[in-house]
């Protein structure tokens, strides 16, 4: 949440039901609320590090989209244990994002975090997140491009190859 906040996106928490789970009236209630805004993103955790409580990752992905609203889901709680889908075949069920971090996974402190975005997404990111090198296709004096492939330009910098090994 902390990124979103200081990104000075306006931060819309849901409350959960009495299940622990997203409370559906309210989300959508929040949706139609903000229907005129022109990005809406919907970030939820597909279960709880807390209680372990799984989230209907279908359901609040088929509302977001019924709203205009991106699908961001954050599995670091249960990636090893749950089947992860960003294309399932109805389209109104397809991840727009899907990430985790294997620190929470046996054996996992240490390792590096697991970023999967629609390319369509990305379509827009012509200048990478860190520009530098490794993210460059050429430098002069008085002009230079970064590289064509987006998952080259947001790999900048050394890579982490002992974490990775």
């Amino acid at each position: 949440m902390l990124p979103w906040r200081e990104s000075g996106a306006e931060v819309v928490a849901i409350p959960e039901d009495d299940g622990g789970h997203v409370d559906m009236t309210a989300l959508v209630r929040v949706l139609v609320r903000l229907a005129d805004r022109p990005l809406k993103v919907g970030a939820f955790s597909a279960a709880s590090n807390v209680t372990g409580v799984l989230s209907d990752v279908d359901a609040i992905t088929a509302a977001l989209h019924l709203h205009g609203a991106l699908a961001c889901w954050d599995y670091a709680a249960c990636a090893p244990y749950v089947p992860i889908d960003m294309n399932p075949s109805v389209p109104l069920l397809q991840k727009d994002a899907v990430y985790f971090s294997g620190h929470k996974f046996v054996g996992g402190p240490g390792s590096p975090g697991v970023l999967v975005v629609k390319r369509r997404l990305m379509a827009s990111c012509a200048v990478p997140t860190m520009p530098g090198g490794g993210t460059v296709f050429f430098v002069t004096e008085r002009d230079h491009r970064f590289l064509a492939r987006v998952e080259d330009r947001e790999e900048g910098g050394t890579p982490d190859i002992r974490r990775c090994a």
